[in-house]
């Protein structure tokens, strides 16, 4: 890359960090005319960049291995086998290779996560009930 190129790039970084740190500080609605959806996604990517983060964009295949799909969950890839294996996740077979469907993958994300935040409200009941309890004994 020349150097001319380098300073070019290194300009509109900084001027796309200035802007976009302008426009949290002023509260300008960013993307008014896109869904909501995608909306969401440009004021994450704006904030980011206005705290000059990198970001990275990128696309998933609709049919993940299973170590991408280890990966993904946050586990070891045994651990996703014994899941498979239990049908806990649906998996099927592409000759002798295990494949997941990223649709697949992500709703037992999402349903861990729902069983790990009830278990944590659990928790915290337990946890204010022996503490009244406590109170009133002492």
């Amino acid at each position: 890359m020349t150097q001319s190129a380098v300073a070019e790039s290194i300009f509109v970084t900084e001027l796309v960090h200035s802007q976009a740190r302008q426009a949290v500080q002023e509260g300008t609605p960013l993307g008014t005319s896109l869904p909501p959806e995608l909306r969401n996604v440009v004021r994450q990517f704006v904030k980011a960049a206005s705290e000059g983060k990198t970001v990275t964009i990128g696309t998933l295949p609709q049919e993940l291995s299973t170590t991408e799909a280890a990966r993904q969950l946050g586990m070891s890839r045994p651990t996703l086998m014994k899941l498979v294996h239990n049908e806990e996740i649906p998996a099927h077979k592409v000759g002798s290779h295990t494949r997941l469907h990223l649709k697949d993958v992500q709703e037992f994300q999402k349903n861990e996560r729902r069983r790990q935040l009830d278990a944590f409200d659990k928790l915290r009941e337990i946890d204010d009930e022996l503490e009244s309890e406590s109170f009133f004994q002492n």
